[in-house]
C-alpha cells in the first residue's frame, strides 16, 4: 500500500507539471509563516488528544493516562499512517495504545476512538453542506461564511438540548458495526458491552467534544492558509476555507497511506477549479504534504524522546 500511494503520488507530481527541479530550487519559502504552519499543527494536534481524552474521561471515571500520553499515542500512529494505511493505524493503533495502558478495556478504548472520529465527520459533514452551494455556483462567499456559522451555531443547540439522543444514535451505530464484525467466523463472538451514556451526558461531552472539532478545523484551515503564504502561493484564504471540506473528503475516501497522492489530487482540482494556476497550485499540494511530514516526523521524535525519558526516570525511582 506504501508503494502503491508512492506511485500515485508521483503520477500526481508527474501530470501536474511539477516535475521541474530547476522551478523548484528557485523557491522560497517565508520562515514565519512556516513557523506559524508548524504552530497550527502544534495546537491541532494538542486538541485532538484532549477531545479523545474527554471522551475516554467519561467512559472510565477518571481513569486514562495523561493528556501528554494521549498527544504521543495520537502522533506515533499518524505517523504510522504514511506508510500503513491510515484508517487502520488511527482506528486500530490508538484504540491498541489506550488499551495496553491498562486503564480501558478493548471495547471502550475502540469506542473511544471512533466517538472521536464521528465529531471530525460531523464538522465536515457540516462545512461541507455550507461549502456545497458555493461550488455549484448558487452562493457566494459571504453567503456560505453565513450559512457555516449559522448551521455550526444550530448543531451546537441540538447538542446542548438533545445530547441524550445524539448518544443512543452513536450507540445504535456501534451495536451494528459490531454485530456485522462478528459475523466473521474467525472473530470470536462476543456479548457488546453498552456505551456509558449517563456518563457521558454527565459531562456534557457531545458539546465540549463539537466545539474543540470546530476549534480543530480552525487550525487545520490556519495551517493550510500558511503553508499557502510560506510557499508564496497566491491563493485566497476563503477558497482555502470553503475548499477543505472537500479536501477532507478526498482524504476520507483515500486508501492509501496517509492519503498519499489522492489526497494531493483532489486539493488540486480544489484549488484549480477556484482559479488558481496549476503550477501555483500543483506547489501547494506538494509543499504542504513535504512540510506536514515533516512536522509529524518532528512532533513524534520530541514526544517518543520524552516518554523514554519519563519512562527510565519511573524505573530509576
Amino acid at each position: 500500500m506504501f508503494f502503491l500511494g508512492l506511485l500515485f503520488f508521483g503520477i500526481f507530481v508527474y501530470l501536474s507539471g511539477f516535475f521541474n527541479i530547476e522551478a523548484i530550487k528557485d523557491i522560497e519559502y517565508k520562515p514565519f509563516p512556516l513557523l506559524g504552519s508548524f504552530l497550527a499543527t502544534v495546537c491541532a494536534t494538542g486538541i485532538i488528544a484532549g477531545r479523545w481524552r474527554i471522551i475516554a474521561h467519561s467512559m472510565t471515571n477518571g481513569q486514562v493516562p495523561s493528556w501528554f500520553e494521549f498527544c504521543h499515542f495520537f502522533i506515533v500512529s499518524h505517523l504510522w499512517g504514511y506508510i500503513l494505511p491510515k484508517d487502520v493505524t488511527d482506528i486500530i493503533g490508538r484504540s491498541a495504545f489506550l488499551k495496553y495502558s491498562g486503564k480501558l478495556s478493548a471495547f471502550y478504548s475502540a469506542s473511544s476512538v471512533i466517538l472521536d472520529r464521528m465529531f471530525d465527520l460531523l464538522v465536515m459533514g457540516i462545512f461541507f453542506l455550507a461549502s456545497l452551494p458555493y461550488w455549484l455556483g448558487f452562493f457566494s462567499v459571504s453567503h456560505s461564511i453565513i450559512l457555516i456559522l449559522t448551521l455550526n451555531i444550530l448543531i451546537t443547540i441540538i447538542l446542548l438540548l438533545r445530547e441524550k439522543m445524539f448518544f443512543l444514535v452513536m450507540q445504535s451505530c456501534f451495536d451494528l458495526c459490531f454485530k456485522v464484525l462478528f459475523l466473521f467466523p474467525w472473530l470470536k463472538k462476543k456479548t457488546l458491552p453498552s456505551i456509558i451514556v449517563d456518563d457521558l451526558l454527565k459531562e456534557r461531552v457531545a458539546v465540549q467534544t463539537y466545539l474543540l472539532s470546530l476549534l480543530k478545523f480552525g487550525f487545520i484551515v490556519s495551517r493550510l492558509i500558511l503553508f499557502a503564504k510560506a510557499l508564496d502561493v497566491d491563493v485566497s484564504p476563503w477558497l482555502i476555507l470553503l475548499g477543505a471540506p472537500l479536501g477532507q473528503l478526498a482524504y476520507l475516501v483515500a486508501f492509501t497511506p496517509g492519503g498519499l497522492g489522492i489526497y494531493e489530487a483532489g486539493w488540486f482540482a480544489i484549488l484549480v477549479a477556484g482559479g488558481v494556476q496549476q503550477e501555483q497550485a500543483a506547489l501547494f499540494v506538494v509543499g504542504q504534504r513535504i512540510f506536514l511530514f515533516v512536522f509529524t516526523c518532528i512532533l513524534a521524535l520530541f514526544s517518543s524522546l520524552f516518554t523514554l525519558k519519563k519512562t527510565i526516570c519511573a524505573q530509576n525511582q
